[in-house]
């Protein structure tokens, strides 16, 4: 789904922005109830990432459509499961930190891949947005939610160096953020090589006066989701290529890697729980199927998603789920109360699924 959607976005996102998959084919609200799986949000389409908002019943989640976008999120209230477009005010001239910025973008040319918070103190974020409409970028937002519910005020952009296929992005301490590059967007056989497993990827990262870098030891196959330690010293990124999850230290030198095999899963975004604990998400399937779904208004592949302590790195399986014509293709996922809300590359809905007592 990148260079338009996730790892397996990445493809299938290409395809959704260029019209394969468009809004005409978003179910409508009773289209979708309940079955004996799972509970739905329903007309949202291809909500690729999806973002809890820290200390209030709101959900933000990235709409990866073709123009018009609408705004390119979606508002979900968890009290009532109603779910809205939103668009963000892009009239606001552009903030000196991103003064490189070309401005803002039309009101055809966002959508939001992956979606990412910097907290604040006070009732003030940073959202953060990759955007592939028009420019390959990230787009800044301020996220106001002292209102009776959020307002987004855009900001800023970084616009990525030529070689970055940015999936991902996380904030660092410094005011700066870290993107995964899915493949190279130079490289002509880069999708080739994430399909086998190999090197295709890699993580840059962005800071104010600096510009952007390379992160050392972050070359791995098809770089997908990433977080970033409550500390900043430590980088957890997904490779949707080989499968696993690698833990990086960041700013350090020589730098240390380890990396978490997860299994028959070619995982997607990664959340981080209020336990501690690293929520990921991805497909269980071949690539070749998941890719598959670049051409359907809905992927029924399976799924997984995974609980891994950021220390002990042990995994706990919380879904393992075979996809149907319901919903499959499962890219992120988040917990709201006894809940786990599931979203999908390609699709019309966000699944709820009950956590075990």
């Amino acid at each position: 789904m990148r260079s338009s959607l996730s790892a397996v976005a990445m493809l299938a996102a290409l395809c959704s922005l260029t019209g394969a998959a468009s809004e005409r084919h978003a179910a409508s609200r009773t289209d979708c109830p309940s079955d004996e799986r799972a509970a739905y949000i329903c007309d949202v389409r291809n909500a690729e990432d999806l973002l809890a908002i820290r200390n209030t019943p709101w959900v933000l989640a990235g709409r990866l459509t073709k123009p018009p976008t609408e705004g390119g999120f979606y508002l979900i209230d968890t009290r009532s499961g109603s779910a809205r477009s939103v668009a963000p005010d892009f009239k606001r001239p552009t903030a000196p930190i991103y003064a490189d910025c070309p401005g803002a973008p039309g009101k055809d040319q966002f959508a939001a891949h992956g979606i990412a918070i910097r907290y604040g103190a006070g009732s003030t974020h940073e959202l953060y947005a990759v955007n592939h409409i028009g420019r390959e970028s990230i787009e800044i937002f301020d996220l106001q939610v002292s209102a009776a519910e959020p307002k987004l005020t855009w900001k800023g952009c970084v616009v990525v160096p030529p070689a970055v296929m940015p999936n991902s992005v996380a904030p660092v301490p410094g005011g700066g953020f870290v993107v995964t590059s899915f493949g190279i967007r130079t490289d002509a056989e880069t999708y080739q090589k994430a399909m086998v497993g190999g090197i295709s990827g890699f993580v840059a990262k962005w800071a104010p006066g600096a510009g952007w870098s390379e992160v050392p030891g972050t070359q791995f196959s098809a770089n997908n989701g990433i977080a970033v330690s409550e500390d900043g010293k430590r980088l957890f990124v997904t490779g949707w290529g080989d499968r696993s999850l690698h833990v990086i230290s960041l700013g350090e030198i020589p730098y240390t890697h380890q990396t978490v095999a997860l299994g028959a899963v070619h995982p997607d975004n990664i959340r981080t729980m209020a336990d501690g604990r690293l929520l990921i998400t991805g497909q269980a399937a071949p690539p070749t199927e998941i890719f598959a779904c670049a051409n359907r208004s809905s992927c029924e592949v399976g799924f997984k998603v995974l609980a891994v302590d950021p220390v002990s790195l042990s995994i706990e399986v919380l879904l393992d789920e075979p996809g149907s014509p319901t919903f499959g293709g499962a890219s992120a996922a988040i917990r709201v109360g006894d809940e786990l809300w599931v979203g999908t590359f390609s699709g019309s809905r966000i699944a709820r699924y009950r956590l075990p007592r």
